[in-house]
């Protein structure tokens, strides 16, 4: 069962701003150097990484979704800032429509 499974989907309030039910006992909190995440390769099931994007220059922000992708454990989800579409930067990160809620899903291995 996946860990969205396990959180009961999605709560979409009127603003289609996103809550995840239940998953709050699953989280760790920790601040990263977003320039260095080596070490982080594969570890994660889902990354919150809202409105930070904007602060970086179009390549930055490239290096920083290939460095968050690689992130994600195989069927983990990043999700973004409503801004922060990832349509502008190369990735192999899948679109997912939550009942309006965009998110952007790590390809399981073959």
């Amino acid at each position: 069962m996946s860990l969205l499974n396990k959180a009961k989907d999605f709560i979409v309030n009127g603003k289609r701003d996103c809550q995840v039910k239940a998953i709050t006992k699953y989280q760790v909190m920790n601040l990263r150097n977003l320039s260095k995440q080596d070490q982080f390769k594969n570890l994660f099931d889902i990354i919150f990484c809202r409105n930070v994007m904007i602060y970086f220059d179009l390549p930055a922000q490239q290096q920083l979704v290939s460095a968050l992708s690689e992130c994600l454990k195989p069927g983990g989800y990043l999700f973004t800032g409503e801004g922060e579409v990832l349509h502008l930067y190369q990735h192999q990160l899948e679109v997912n429509d939550h009942n309006g809620c965009i998110c952007y899903k790590r390809p399981k291995a073959t």
